[in-house]
């Protein structure tokens, strides 16, 4: 069936909340088991395709009362989507695909083949009809974006979740389409499946060409024949991984609580917050999906038909290393609820032999079997505190692994990855060679032995995490499993990470001091100094000296397998440009706008990126110790709101002048996941300013 004609006969208003979940679980079925897809294919689409008119299915809001206002606002929030897309990519289309005179000699076919391809794809000058997002005449086709399954997909989320505003969602939208170099992409990419081909590539027959080839020439046809498009399920097959591409790292659904109090040591008076959200995929992924799918995905091959040779596009995903997992279950993807389509993109993180692990374990096939699905992603997010005062640098990691990862059963993978590249190590150890130093000699266990009992240890952990999800993927009431027992899960496997950090070096491996007062990382390192000058003294005890130093941060031979690392961590590229940022924001002569201005590109970076590990620092009892977080960049209309006063209190230092404009009116804020404690910390542009400004903080991306 279809929703476009209940889209627009809906009745939303802008402020129309998202009410909470008054229905029980059977409604709920029933009334989604009525509006499911019969067809993996647009409705409108095969309607064309068999000359017959499509009759508008039952809507969803006919058959559960409780659900109308859910309906209408999931109904107005993809209404609004759409057409924040295409006004952002319909006039570059437009504009891109003026065509121009034919580049070979004319002749009678070249010229009707012309005429047809005009006919059939419309004039591009007035009334240009997209291939990507089936729009013509300005008027949009709802039954691609507000398809059955989204809708169901929302609702089933909007049960256990706030789906984010109408404003949210236009904000995402128009920040995402404005990246210059994916919105090009974008057109490049309808320009291709539209089989508007320039001479060059037809000649050369290499699509690695393609992206420069059609700025130069633009022929329409090449020099044998009209270039035909891609299969009809072929292009249906690239519609919807663009489309979910870009809904994925728009519309994001989240659980939002803003705890009580603030913390006060670096950020003064910052407000923390506990936020789980289906993290979809950062901007710098899609263009780098798109790119792969142009230069390699698109190929172009000969085809010898009544002894006049002409031209196909062909589509190889098998090329595309992002979405090879993708061409291999190309028949079943369109047939996917969208949550399971978002979570097979979401595997793009990491390497093919990563993505071949987690869909052959048992967890994953039950989770992605779930009715649950949309709950194990929304678990899969949040921050979380460092479980020993040593483990900062391992924490931050794991918190962008978790924030780049689906489920848990991802983060199964990697951690029993790491354990046995861990364990090949070991054969190069010496076997009398001592773990750590002792006041008394000798009694320090070998590396061999603290390694193979940090390992054990790590393996019971994992396996009693994978039994207990197995156990929750397997449960079909859905009333008796909640995102906080799923998140659980999430939290365990980071202790597990943080203790296995601890021999990412076999060699030299570091000693763990443990925090006794949750979320009180000072107070609970000078109670552990103390106790540490005491138990030295002990045998098999290591001394206060070894436990001065931190973890390993990441595990090098695991970033192998992660397609995002070097978006996060420093390299060599960005070092000068951010060490020339901080120094920038640190000119007295720059007013607090410009310094807002130099701000306003760092969130840009963190949202383009998915995120930026950055470093902080502090004295404790004459020591200056360091401090890795993870910096994510988010709208403050996806947030709740914080009390009166936070940004007041913040910012009560500065002169009347430098307050003169309210910092909410930039609609962005900064998310810190600061492993001194478990939830993130909502920072405005100017506590960012103030941040970098303090020498003795010592803030620092590099």
């Amino acid at each position: 069936g279809s929703v476009s004609s209940s889209v627009d006969s809906a009745s939303c208003s802008p402020s129309s909340p998202v009410s909470g979940s008054s229905s029980t679980a059977s409604s709920f079925s029933s009334a989604v088991a009525a509006a499911s897809l019969s067809s993996p294919l647009p409705p409108s689409a095969s309607a064309r395709s068999s000359g017959s008119h499509c009759s508008p299915a039952p809507t969803l809001a006919a058959f559960d009362p409780a659900l109308r206002a859910d309906y209408s606002h999931v109904c107005q929030l993809l209404r609004v989507w759409e057409r924040t897309v295409w006004k952002m990519v319909g006039p570059s289309m437009r504009a891109s695909c003026v065509e121009r005179p034919p580049q070979t000699p004319s002749s009678e076919r070249v010229q009707t083949a012309l005429q047809n391809h005009r006919s059939e794809r419309g004039d591009c000058g007035g009334s240009f009809r997209s291939v990507l997002f089936q729009q013509c005449h300005g008027v949009t086709a709802t039954e691609l974006v507000a398809s059955p399954d989204r809708v169901r997909s929302l609702l089933e989320v909007a049960q256990v979740a706030q789906l984010p505003s109408v404003e949210c969602v236009v904000q995402s939208v128009r920040t995402l389409l404005s990246i210059p170099t994916l919105r090009t992409l974008i057109v490049e990419l309808e320009y291709v499946l539209g089989g508007r081909l320039s001479q060059r590539y037809c000649n050369e027959r290499r699509s690695e060409t393609l992206p420069e080839a059609y700025h130069k020439e633009g022929a329409v046809f090449g020099p044998n024949g009209l270039a035909h498009i891609v299969s009809p399920a072929d292009l249906h097959l690239v519609q919807m991984i663009v489309i979910d591409m870009l809904m994925s790292a728009t519309l994001r659904p989240s659980i939002s609580t803003l705890r009580t109090g603030f913390h006060q040591s670096q950020f003064r008076s910052t407000a923390e917050m506990s936020h789980l959200s289906v993290v979809g995929l950062p901007p710098v992924l899609i263009e780098e999906t798109i790119r792969c799918l142009l230069e390699y995905g698109v190929q172009l091959v000969e085809i010898d038909a009544h002894e006049s040779v002409t031209h196909q596009l062909l589509l190889r995903l098998d090329r595309v290393a992002h979405l090879s997992h993708v061409h291999n279950q190309r028949s079943r993807y369109p047939h996917w609820s969208y949550w399971r389509r978002a979570l097979t993109l979401q595997l793009m993180h990491y390497s093919e032999y990563v993505r071949e692990e987690v869909q052959q374990m048992e967890l994953f096939r039950c989770i992605v079997d779930s009715a649950l699905l949309c709950r194990w992603m929304l678990a899969c997010s949040d921050a979380d505190e460092q479980y020993w005062l040593n483990t900062c640098g391992a924490s931050a990691v794991n918190m962008a692994l978790i924030h780049h990862t689906d489920t848990v059963a991802t983060l199964l993978v990697l951690i029993r990855m790491t354990a046995r590249l861990i364990h090949r190590q070991l054969r190069h150890l010496k076997p009398d060679h001592e773990a750590h130093p002792t006041v008394w000699p000798g009694t320090s266990p070998s590396v061999m032995r603290y390694a193979e009992e940090v390992l054990a240890n790590v393996r019971q952990r994992v396996n009693e995490i994978e039994v207990h999800a197995l156990r929750l993927a397997k449960e079909r009431d859905s009333t008796r499993v909640e995102v906080a027992e799923l998140h659980a899960l999430v939290l365990e496997w980071n202790f597990a990470m943080q203790m296995l950090s601890c021999v990412y070096d076999p060699v030299s491996p570091m000693v763990l001091s443990v925090k006794p007062l949750q979320e009180h990382w000072h107070l609970s390192s000078k109670l552990m100094s103390a106790a540490s000058l005491l138990t030295m003294f002990l045998p098999r005890q290591p001394t206060f000296r070894s436990r001065l130093y931190g973890t390993t941060a990441h595990f090098e031979p695991l970033l192998r397998h992660l397609t995002y690392h070097y978006r996060i961590l420093p390299t060599r590229s960005n070092t000068q440009r951010w060490r020339s940022f901080v120094d920038s924001l640190r000119d007295p002569r720059l007013s607090r706008a410009s310094k807002r201005e130099l701000v306003l590109t760092l969130w840009s970076e963190c949202h383009y990126r998915g995120g930026l590990i950055c470093t902080t620092r502090e004295t404790l009892l004459g020591h200056r110790v360091g401090h890795l977080s993870l910096l994510v960049a988010e709208f403050s209309a996806a947030l709740p709101a914080p009390r009166a006063g936070i940004h007041a209190r913040a910012s009560s230092a500065r002169s009347p002048a430098d307050c003169s404009q309210p910092e909410q009116s930039s609609g962005r804020l900064f998310l810190n996941a600061d492993p001194e404690i478990a939830s993130y910390k909502v920072l405005s542009f100017d506590q960012v300013i103030d941040l970098v400004m303090d020498p003795q903080i010592g803030f620092d991306l590099t």
